[in-house]
């Protein structure tokens, strides 16, 4: 697919990415809420650190994932689609074996130290647990390969539906299985998603690859050694953030708790389920960066580049920004109450990954043009501030609230590092950054966010907050909708759209 039709493609995979992030967040959300009613807080705190210490078997993609997707999309402009079966096929039988490798380690080592993480009453429960996201976490890994195929290809929407249908089936399958089994149904639940995913994955590529045939193993050695070359820089970005959750939630476990695990768990989830509609946005235009790289060079890439990072920094205002001052209606329709900690906590996190945010359009471009190497060593170095600044907060203060501050500022620390070596390296002008229209953007939201703070102070009634609340967030929208600096980034990422492929 070429040309007008391409970029279509783009925007309807953006569309599609959109609604699934809102209907997964959505799930997830009601699956939180449901679970911690059935099962109570603590169980839950125990479901969320073994999903953290198992999180480690993610690594078992290998970083192929990320690699299938520039290179599907680099050998479909060449129309080489044998050679991107071979390398799809060769990927799922290394990945298959090396996984289930890796799986039985960390079983292994999980076995060994979640008893000095939980309760002894919660110990038998946390293994069986464990055994069974391990099994959904190596479905998980495999059906990643065909959808990242579909992303390299632009039709990175069947990914979106597949994950949809899924999502619903572990929204139905929970609340059977909970009901049934308790916590452990929730573990059967995520194994049923993880299983529908996996089909689905299969059936999508057969279909939208022609001639596809699981037995199709031959591929060019150099093509082979550039892959693995790719998968392994990718496979060290994905260690070092697979380390911050579980770092950050075995401290919390220590020195705050479970019920401070639960916390942060639901405030992570949610504001990195509605961040995910930034980032699912943005990320669909990278194969149009790789073709961009592989046809034009560097040329045209940089103008593109302080496009996407004004409409990013539109998105997460309207998306990150508005998370903020409906953290009190949030505690009490997931928590049950308003609770002082957790709106805390949320104020913390959203600062910390707002400015995480801002640094996806380097991220991107980083990954469209091959160069990983600052994106790992961003990662890395978020990696070991979290470790550092969180194990110095919970020896010395024993605070659940400053743990969490500590990620958060080692979150952003790490991740402005990345923002400002690719500003460096590119010879941007400052004012990609700061602009007289960013700053009218930041003007309207701090005078909303003003309100809104005085709205929550003064009105205590739930549904009276929600209608106030949602009048105003209407207000500021249209009065975004209203200013240059809104318009003018959807007519620059559509220039993005139109540039020659």
């Amino acid at each position: 697919m070429t040309g007008r039709g391409y970029n279509k493609q783009i925007i309807n995979n953006s569309l599609l990415s959109v609604l699934q992030i809102t209907i997964s967040a959505l799930v997830i959300l009601v699956i939180y809420k449901f679970v911690i009613n059935s099962v109570g807080i603590e169980e839950f705190g125990l479901w969320s650190l073994i999903i953290s210490v198992t999180s480690f078997s993610e690594l078992g993609n290998f970083g192929f994932s990320g690699s299938l997707i520039k290179y599907s999309a680099e050998l479909s402009t060449r129309n080489s689609f044998k050679e991107l079966i071979g390398l799809l096929n060769v990927s799922f039988i290394f990945l298959a074996l090396l996984t289930g490798v890796l799986l039985l380690a960390v079983y292994t080592i999980g076995d060994l130290i979640l008893p000095f993480l939980v309760e002894s009453n919660l110990v038998e429960l946390g293994k069986n647990v464990m055994l069974f996201i391990l099994l959904g976490l190596y479905l998980n890994v495999l059906a990643g390969l065909f959808f990242a195929v579909l992303e390299g290809l632009n039709i990175s929407y069947l990914k979106s539906i597949s994950i949809i249908i899924a999502s619903i089936t572990y929204l139905v399958s929970t609340i059977y299985m909970v009901n049934s089994f308790g916590l452990i149904g929730l573990a059967y639940a995520y194994v049923i998603q993880a299983s529908v995913y996996f089909i689905l994955g299969i059936y999508c590529i057969c279909k939208r690859i022609k001639n596809y045939h699981f037995f199709k193993l031959k591929i060019p050695k150099g093509l082979w050694r550039r892959f693995v070359s790719y998968s392994v820089k990718f496979m060290f970005i994905g260690l070092s953030q697979t380390l911050y959750d579980p770092v950050t939630k075995v401290i919390l476990s220590r020195f705050g708790g479970l019920s401070f695990v639960a916390l942060f768990e639901v405030a992570t989830k949610l504001i990195i389920q509605v961040r995910g509609l930034v980032l699912g946005i943005l990320k669909n235009i990278l194969p149009k960066i790789v073709a961009l790289k592989s046809l034009n060079g560097n040329g045209t890439l940089e103008k593109q580049f302080s496009y996407v990072f004004k409409l990013n920094l539109v998105l997460l205002i309207i998306t990150l920004g508005l998370i903020l001052p409906n953290l009190k209606i949030i505690s009490i329709m997931f928590i049950g109450t308003f609770d002082v900690n957790f709106v805390l906590v949320g104020l913390i996190l959203i600062l910390g990954w707002f400015i995480n945010s801002i640094t996806i359009s380097a991220y991107i471009f980083n990954l469209g043009t091959a160069h990983l190497s600052w994106n790992l060593i961003s990662h890395i170095a978020i990696g070991i501030l979290n470790l550092v600044f969180c194990l110095i907060t919970g020896l010395v203060f024993s605070s659940g609230v400053g743990i969490i501050l500590s990620w958060s500022l080692s979150l952003s620390l790490g991740s402005l590092l990345l923002l400002i070596e690719y500003h460096k390296r590119n010879h941007l002008d400052i004012k990609t950054y700061f602009n007289p229209l960013s700053f009218n953007l930041l003007a309207h939201y701090s005078i909303f966010t003003l309100f809104s703070v005085i709205i929550n102070y003064y009105i205590n009634q739930f549904y009276i907050l929600i209608v106030v609340q949602t009048i105003l967030a209407i207000v500021f929208l249209f009065s975004l909708y209203r200013i240059n600096f809104v318009k003018h980034s959807v007519l620059h990422f559509k220039d993005l759209l139109l540039s020659n492929r």
